[in-house]
């Protein structure tokens, strides 16, 4: 079996972009492991710049302990098992890019409201993105913020469908836009590997607490809408449920929706802000919790909702291993 270093290949053909123009191999080490600024530095520079150099050596070789972290906890290595493993090392082929932090929805748990933004005015950048950059790429990823109430995301859109209509786009988005105004008629034309729509609760009062400035009917109506283009298109489509103290309990309401919706259901389990996070309950209401989970795991055979069971197990010191050992038998993987 490969190890997880292995299975992971956008560290040697991606770059992340933050809306403050820092630059990262990957989101999940945002924060951790600049390599660059697209403020001060073109993107090739920065690819071939010894920071990035050492980043791809050191994941190469299987010694780069935060991406051992990050696997760990996220199983981010395999996120985009689509992604061809061949890639040459000396080019560009995968954008992450967090065009703006700025969203319209005011989210309890999220962080990106302090993010810095406006990293992409200088007009150099987008020269490089047209002539240098784009014509190597075969997928980009929109994150946000949200990505589709910020005006350069449709600069993005228009200028990859004037260079290189096929490459592939991934995008998360919380479904709180104007579709029929905005993307209608440009979602036909895109390329898409994958969309994400998130919501986090299926209760309009709760789903507007979590996600605060939201409405529930307007996340589900933009899923719908996505939906009905993901059918023709033939793109994946996933409703994002983050599992957090204010949401545990509606996972099995979840799973029961995405079913009827005909979309795939994605749980993630939130770590932080740790005050948010249901790995903040003390040991007897986890234990409870992932009782649940695994329950629901029996009912449904979801195994997304197993190996979130699974990732708060490993989450926890050994003595709430000896508490809960009682309850899981035989759960692959754990210890007894």
């Amino acid at each position: 079996m490969k190890k997880k270093h292995e299975q992971c290949h956008l560290a040697k053909c991606q770059l992340y972009l933050h809306s403050s123009g820092k630059v990262y191999p990957c989101g999940f080490v945002q924060g951790r492991e600049e390599i660059g600024n697209i403020k001060t530095s073109s993107m090739k520079d920065i690819w071939n710049g010894e920071l990035a150099t050492k980043f791809r050596e050191d994941h190469r070789k299987g010694i780069n302990s935060l991406c051992e972290e990050m696997q760990g906890k996220y199983n981010c290595h395999l996120l985009h098992d689509h992604i061809n493993p061949q890639h040459e090392e000396t080019k560009i082929k995968r954008l992450d890019i967090m065009i703006d932090s700025f969203c319209n929805l005011v989210c309890i748990m999220c962080t990106n409201r302090s993010e810095e933004n406006k990293g992409f005015t200088n007009e150099a950048f987008w020269k490089e993105l047209e002539f240098e950059i784009l014509p190597h790429i075969e997928e980009i990823e929109l994150v946000g913020g949200e990505p589709f109430v910020v005006k350069d995301t449709y600069r993005l859109i228009d200028l990859v469908l004037r260079v290189k209509p096929e490459i592939k786009w991934c995008f998360v988005t919380n479904g709180h836009f104007d579709f029929d105004k905005l993307l209608k008629n440009k979602l036909h034309k895109l390329s898409i590997h994958s969309a994400a729509v998130s919501i986090d609760s299926f209760s309009p009062q709760k789903f507007k607490e979590i996600r605060v400035n939201g409405d529930l009917h307007k996340a589900i109506d933009t899923l719908r809408k996505i939906r009905t283009v993901s059918e023709k298109n033939n793109f994946y489509l996933t409703c994002n449920f983050l599992i957090q103290r204010d949401n545990y309990d509606e996972v099995r309401e979840a799973i029961k929706f995405c079913q009827e919706e005909r979309v795939a259901f994605y749980p993630m389990l939130l770590r932080d802000p740790e005050p948010f996070s249901i790995l903040n309950f003390d040991d007897e209401k986890l234990i409870s919790i992932v009782r649940d989970f695994l329950e629901i795991y029996k009912e449904t055979k979801n195994l997304k909702i197993y190996n979130i069971a699974l990732k708060v197990i490993k989450s926890k010191e050994k003595t709430f291993l000896l508490k809960i050992a009682k309850y899981l038998p035989s759960v692959e993987g754990i210890e007894k």
